[in-house]
């Protein structure tokens, strides 16, 4: 995931090693298969990449719709043999919790519909929980496409967020 975030931002022409700062890691690292990436460094890349884009909104949407399946390993291997979209949801929640997403998925029914809900980990800062939901609803609705093929509709999207801070007078 942050080969995903420091390839976006190099598409944007910020340099890797501004989002580097603070991680203790390096590009080098980033194309090893094997590295382990903590929670904490992603999410250093993650703050990085904000303030690198000056808090642009819908930053994690976009980052969100460049996942592919590939990009899950072997989740999204798993995500592709599902049977039907409901199956992958249902997989996708079993699993999630195991993966750097920060947010949690619920999922119901609503007559002919299937709303999927996003929730952001209650300890991230709010621009973060902004990126997480926004990379969470991004990538269920790329990987949902990928998945389901012109059988995908996506028939709305919301996103709920606290007022903004009054500005200073």
């Amino acid at each position: 995931s942050v080969r995903l975030l420091v390839d976006f931002a190099q598409a944007r022409q910020i340099a890797p090693a501004r989002l580097l700062i603070d991680t203790q890691l390096t590009s080098a690292q980033l194309a090893d298969p094997d590295m382990a990436i903590s929670a904490r460094q992603e999410l250093t890349v993650i703050a990085n990449l904000l303030r690198s884009m000056r808090h642009e909104a819908g930053i994690g949407l976009q980052v969100g719709l460049s996942y592919n399946l590939s990009a899950y390993g072997i989740l999204g291997y798993g995500l592709l043999s599902s049977a039907t979209g409901a199956d992958a949801v249902a997989l996708a929640r079993r699993f999630l919790p195991l993966t750097y997403a920060f947010a949690s998925l619920a999922h119901r029914r609503d007559k002919d519909h299937d709303v999927l809900s996003f929730e952001p980990s209650p300890e991230l800062s709010p621009s973060i929980q902004r990126f997480v939901v926004e990379r969470a609803m991004g990538a269920a609705s790329r990987l949902l496409r990928d998945i389901l093929g012109g059988n995908f509709l996506l028939a709305s999207f919301g996103l709920r967020y606290a007022d903004a801070p009054a500005a200073a007078t």
